[in-house]
């Protein structure tokens, strides 16, 4: 699985980043590895839209993944939960890809637009796949509410706004993406918060530092960890 491919899979969520501190750092006076009491190939931190498209998505492609989650069960979700559960998807990839580029204003490289816009672009394919039915809303009363955000800009108008069932709310998106965890047996570790990140010698990310009742728990991690615990807030 490769990186662009990777994000091409995230891109329903989108990538939301986190603000684990990076304390147990091997190359800076630690000498010794923490006892790892879990490991996995991925470790995923967060249980929002972000953090269960990255488990689906690790998973399906042969890791075995972990997330931790800061809240319990009956609380878990983040905004993802509680927002309007819509996502877009461009109508014409070109244009995808110019409205993008546009609205990133210069601060994003093109290879990163071109692999956010091929994932966009897959959306309500991938979607369909995990055996959700998606509706058009921008066909609807509702577009008007949904509609691209800066319709100045180029490729604009293959901007469409999509919703389980077109239906907006009740966390449809959420408990779609939620149930399909579930078909595949990705484990969660709920009111485990990450606290830190581990690294190794070289600066490379190995391992999560969370805790559970109090008690540090260190959860290795065998090829990424990936961040899904800030919200939308501090993408």
């Amino acid at each position: 699985l490769t990186r662009r491919d990777f994000l091409k899979g995230l891109a329903a969520a989108g990538l939301l980043g986190g603000s684990l501190g990076s304390g147990w750092n091997l190359g800076q006076g630690t000498t010794e590895m923490p006892k790892w009491d879990k490991e996995a190939d991925v470790v995923v931190v967060g249980s929002g839209g972000a953090g269960l498209s990255t488990a689906i998505t690790a998973h399906d492609a042969g890791a075995k993944v972990v997330i931790l989650e800061k809240l319990s069960k009956d609380q878990e979700g983040g905004n993802t939960k509680v927002s309007g559960n819509l996502w877009w998807a461009p109508t014409d990839l070109a244009k995808g890809i110019e409205h993008i580029r546009a609205l990133s204003y210069g601060t994003l490289d093109e290879e990163s637009i071109k692999a956010l816009a091929e994932g966009l672009f897959k959306n309500n394919d991938w979607v369909t796949g995990l055996g959700g039915e998606i509706g058009d809303i921008s066909k609807t009363p509702l577009g008007a509410m949904f509609a691209p955000e800066y319709p100045e800009l180029p490729g604009a108008d293959c901007v469409h706004a999509y919703s389980i069932n077109g239906m907006v709310g009740m966390g449809l998106l959420w408990k779609l993406l939620r149930g399909n965890v579930d078909a595949r047996g990705i484990e969660v570790l709920y009111e485990t918060p990450g606290k830190e990140l581990v690294t190794d010698d070289k600066g490379e990310v190995i391992g999560v530092i969370a805790e559970k009742g109090g008690a540090k728990k260190a959860v290795k991690a065998k090829k990424a960890v990936v961040l899904a615990c800030g919200s939308y807030e501090f993408d």
